[in-house]
Order: structure tokens, then C-alpha cells, then sequence
């Protein structure tokens, strides 16, 4: 009898039953009971951890070059990851961007890295953020599909963006990159102002290669820009700091360049000799294309000093170079290593040539740094030069004024290997 009352005794007061899987769902504004949360966040680490699988898939099959199968872990990946992880979102927009490149669809690579570029700068990292929108205007660029305004805008949102970066060679690598895209669009002023940036912040720094690649670019910036007195000592110091480095093949770009601003002071007789140092660091380079660019040079030179024999002996020389290139440039276009638009031993941009740059040619004949034409040349080889048909001696006949340097890094955002993927 005990036992039964005692069973049906109620329960002990501030004890309340409840049968299991009754619990009340939380009212609006009531906080979300225990077990849920949990469960919402065991949910979100396995989404995660999903997430980071279908990456290191994608970054593994990008190293084996299967760029589509790569592209779909990559998709996979990006699907994971919500607006609150916008890092995450922005380094899968880099890896699909440097997949559409191999795949040679820069158009689309291009859309990849704005895309990274905005989710970069959501998660408040203005350097990753500026990387990325300068290696979507470099694949603008290559793409041909964006017309210049369009190029112009994201060169300039990345140059805003330079100034919030703390890290100064990070600021100086991508004010450069900047100024090497202006150029490619023939917006000369901006891109001498982003090189003038860029080699402050590069003063006193331990890369003295990239010293000297700025120098460089900014003095043939000044070349096109008609400033040649201004440029002589940014050549002259290029040449010299690339000289120390051992770039045979940069410092005799930088003597050529040189050459056609003293040409363009009137100063032939100096104009001659850079000359003939850029072909001698051009021969050791073994830059068959410095060397004819060189002889026309010194032969434009020659005839402007009044010695047609010499001239003759180089445009024969030239010539003959010339004919032994298999891929001939045209005048005036930015010579770079390997076909490319930046000859640095770092890593470079994957340009085309831009289009021919003479700035220099203006009506009424042949005026300094234009280069003679074909029936003037044809008239040089032979000799036999009408009376009155020489040009007259104004200025050097150099016809490639703008010889951009190195330091154009392909500029990614900062990550590891492919196991590091970045967390949140």
C-alpha cells in the first residue's frame, strides 16, 4: 500500500514532466533552445568542411591541368560558402580565374577576379582585393572584349584601393602593375604618376631590380610623354642600376631608350653611342631583335650626322638580324622576354604585344624619332639618295620610344600551397 501511494504521489514542487519530443518551439524573439543551435552549427562546420574538400579537389586537378574538372570542384566548393564567409568566396574566385587563364578564356578569368575582388574587399582586405582587380585588368587586357573605359575603371578602383594597403611593397608591386596596364591603354599621364608612386615606395627598399624596372618604366613614360629632358636621368640611372644587376638585356633597353631622348634633344653624336652600348648589351644578351632595333637605330643616327656610308653598313646590319628573327616586332611595340609584355626573372603578366606606340611622328616629313620609310630605306641600302630626299638632321630615328621594363608580378591574393585554403 505504500509502495502504490508513493507512485501516485504528484511531483515535487519547482519539478515540472514533460514527455520527450514535446519540446515548444521558440516564440519570436525567444532565444533558440540548446539543441537546435547545436545542431545548426554541427551543420555549418560539415558545410565547411564539404566546402574545403571540393577546393582541395579543384586545386588538385588544376595542378594536373584538367582545368573543366577543376572548375566544377571549384563551383562545388563556392556553393558551401555563404555571405558570411566572403574570404573564403574570393579565394575560389581566384582558383576559377587562374583556370579560365590556363584554359585560355581570359574573358572569363577576368569576371573570376572582379568577383574576387569585391568579395575581397567585403571581408575588408584591401591588398588581396587590389591584387585581384589588377589581374582582372591584365586579363581584360588579353581578352580584347572590354573596351577601354571599362579597363580604365577597374585600374583606377585598384589604384584607390592602393592607398589603404599597409604593406608598402605589396603598394609599390601594384601601383607598378597599374602603370603597366595604363600604358597598354596609351594612357600615358596616369601610368607615369602610378610608376612615380610606385618607385617612392620603393626607395630604400632591398629590391633593387625593382628599382631599376621602375626607373625604367617611368623614363620611357617621359619619352612618350614628349618630356625627354626629364627622362635622361631616369635612363641614365636605370641603365646603370640594371648594369650592377648583370640584366645585360634590360640595361641595353634602358641605353636605347636613352638614345631616343637625346636624339630628341638634338644630341645625335650621344644619341649614336647609347646606341651602339645597346647593341653591345644586346649581343651579350643574345637579343637578336635589341640588335636589329639597335643597327636601324645608329642608322637613322648616321644619316641625321651626315655619314651615309655608315648608315648604310647598319641598315644592312639590321637587315640581316632582322631576317634571322622568326618573330620580327612591330615598330614601336613594347619589347619584352619571350614574346610578353614585362621581361622581369620574377613572374610575369601574360600579355600580348600592345598595339605600336610612335608618338613622335608629326606632318610636315621626317622629325626626330620617326622612323624612315620603306623608300627612304630601300634608298639608304642602295646609295643612291635623291638630292633634297635625306631627312633633315632633327633627331635620332629610334622607333620604338617606349620599351617598358620588368617588375610586373602576376599579382595574386595572398595564399598558401593548396592544402592551406583560408578559414573563417
Amino acid at each position: 500500500m505504500a509502495s502504490a501511494a508513493a507512485s501516485e504521489a504528484p511531483p515535487a514542487a519547482g519539478k515540472k514532466s514533460r514527455k520527450r519530443g514535446t519540446e515548444r518551439p521558440a516564440a519570436p524573439g525567444e532565444a533558440v533552445p540548446g539543441g537546435l543551435a547545436r545542431a545548426g552549427r554541427r551543420a555549418l562546420r560539415a558545410g565547411e568542411r564539404l566546402g574545403r574538400l571540393y577546393f582541395h579537389l579543384g586545386a588538385a586537378h588544376e595542378g594536373l591541368g584538367d582545368f573543366p574538372l577543376a572548375l566544377e570542384y571549384f563551383r562545388r566548393a563556392s556553393g558551401h560558402y555563404g555571405s558570411a564567409q566572403p574570404g573564403a568566396r574570393a579565394a575560389v574566385c581566384v582558383r576559377m580565374g587562374s583556370c579560365y587563364l590556363g584554359a585560355r578564356d581570359p574573358a572569363r578569368a577576368a569576371g573570376c577576379f572582379r568577383e574576387a575582388g569585391r568579395a575581397y574587399a567585403e571581408a575588408a582586405s584591401p591588398g588581396a582585393a587590389a591584387a585581384a582587380l589588377s589581374r582582372a585588368s591584365s586579363s581584360m587586357l588579353r581578352s580584347r572584349r572590354y573596351g577601354a573605359a571599362e579597363i580604365a575603371a577597374v585600374l583606377a578602383e585598384c589604384r584607390a584601393l592602393c592607398a589603404s594597403i599597409p604593406d608598402r611593397a605589396l603598394q609599390g608591386q601594384l601601383y607598378n602593375a597599374v602603370g603597366l596596364g595604363y600604358s597598354q591603354l596609351r594612357a600615358f599621364p596616369p601610368a607615369a604618376e602610378s610608376f612615380e608612386r610606385a618607385l617612392v615606395l620603393c626607395r630604400g627598399a632591398a629590391d633593387r631590380r625593382g628599382e631599376a624596372a621602375l626607373l625604367q618604366n617611368l623614363a620611357a613614360a617621359h619619352n612618350v610623354l614628349g618630356s625627354p629632358r626629364a627622362a635622361l636621368a631616369l635612363h641614365q640611372r636605370a641603365a646603370a642600376l640594371h648594369g650592377a644587376l648583370g640584366n645585360r638585356r634590360a640595361q641595353g633597353q634602358c641605353f636605347g631608350n636613352l638614345a631616343y631622348a637625346l636624339g630628341r634633344l638634338g644630341d645625335h653624336e650621344a644619341a649614336a653611342e647609347s646606341y651602339l652600348h645597346a647593341l653591345q648589351a644586346f649581343r651579350d644578351a643574345g637579343d637578336l631583335q635589341g640588335q636589329w632595333q639597335a643597327c636601324e637605330g645608329l642608322g637613322a643616327s648616321h644619316l641625321r650626322l651626315g655619314a651615309p656610308e655608315k648608315a648604310v653598313r647598319r641598315y644592312k646590319e639590321a637587315l640581316r638580324l632582322l631576317s634571322r628573327c622568326r618573330r620580327p616586332f612591330p615598330a614601336g611595340a613594347l619589347v619584352s622576354e619571350q614574346g610578353r609584355f614585362c621581361s622581369t626573372p620574377q613572374r610575369v603578366v601574360r600579355e600580348t604585344n600592345p598595339p605600336a606606340l610612335d608618338p613622335s611622328v608629326s606632318e610636315g616629313g621626317a622629325q626626330a624619332g620617326e622612323p624612315l620609310s620603306h623608300r627612304e630605306r630601300e634608298a639608304a641600302a642602295s646609295g643612291q639618295w635623291p638630292q633634297g630626299a635625306r631627312p633633315k638632321p632633327s633627331g635620332a630615328g629610334e622607333h620604338d620610344p617606349l620599351r617598358l621594363g620588368a617588375q610586373a608580378p602576376e599579382l595574386a591574393a595572398p595564399r598558401g600551397n593548396a592544402s592551406q585554403h583560408p578559414r573563417r
